[in-house]
């Protein structure tokens, strides 16, 4: 089993590698950047996955007590119920996903709604290809 979790994590890594981040918004107050990697957008029937990338102006320490300035995640999402879940992420002690592994996890989470108005509704369509952020610069 571990060399099953090994290898997962391997092929994440070095997929987000080989990433190409594009800005998708800025928070309302300008600390928080999200980037999407649109080649890895995978709609089939309702729902869909994409990977992002969020870049902080300042770190937010975790449980680990350790500074995070950045994270890479995969989200799926349930386009017509509007629900999301996160499915993996790694956090990074530098921005853009740079610096030192500082945690990670890959158990999705539950399904949750998504918050209208904000990143996360904006995220959602765009993988659920409702919006493309590309066209909006």
């Amino acid at each position: 089993m571990p060399k099953v979790i090994l290898f997962i994590l391997l092929c994440f890594v070095s997929s987000s590698a080989t990433a190409k981040w594009t800005f998708a918004l800025k928070s309302s107050n300008g600390t928080i950047s999200y980037y999407i990697d649109y080649s890895s957008i995978q709609k089939s029937g309702n729902k869909s996955k994409m990977r992002i990338l969020v870049d902080q102006n300042q770190a937010i320490i975790i449980n680990t007590w350790k500074k995070v300035f950045s994270y890479k995640a995969q989200y799926e999402y349930k386009c017509q119920e509007r629900h999301q879940r996160l499915i993996n992420k790694f956090t990074y002690s530098g921005n853009m996903g740079e610096g030192g592994l500082v945690d990670s996890f890959e158990v999705p989470e539950k399904w949750a709604p998504v918050v209208p108005g904000n990143a996360s509704e904006a995220l959602l369509m765009t993988a659920c290809k409702e919006l493309d952020l590309m066209k909006l610069d």
